[in-house]
């Protein structure tokens, strides 16, 4: 497959400046809701806000709990398992383990630990990016 090119985007209301965001579907077996997703070179794991947990049926008291620390400081986590799937890349499905916390600015932050091993990045400045799928063997 070819590399895709995308602009850097802003998210109204949540994130003023202009970031490498992409749209992914996350969903289980109860529920699915489509967000914007901060592709994050520096960040390790892949988390999503918390608030999205109930929207997605799942019961943060039954997650085991874990540490979570970024830019924003520390904070507290919840491990759990999504289907993820990438609207400008709908045949590449994939299931991940994530983290919930609570984060101020993004709903989705797309860290090494998933995004990088499946999709090729090239960033372009601080105004594109471009994404190629790895190929699955």
């Amino acid at each position: 497959m070819a590399w895709k090119a995308f602009e850097y985007s802003v998210i109204p209301f949540k994130d003023p400046a202009r970031r490498p965001y992409i749209k992914v579907t996350l969903a289980t077996p109860q529920g699915r809701i489509t967000v914007n997703g901060l592709i994050d070179s520096g960040g390790r794991r892949t988390i999503v806000e918390k608030g999205l947990a109930s929207v997605l049926g799942i019961n943060l008291r039954l997650c085991e709990k874990t540490g979570v620390s970024g830019i924003m400081g520390d904070g507290e986590g919840y491990m759990s398992h999504l289907d993820l799937t990438f609207t400008d890349f709908p045949s590449h499905g994939y299931s991940s383990d994530i983290i919930f916390a609570k984060m101020l600015s993004t709903e989705l932050i797309l860290g090494e630990d998933f995004f990088f091993k499946h999709f090729k990045v090239l960033f372009e400045g601080n105004e594109t990016f471009k994404l190629n799928p790895i190929r699955r063997m």
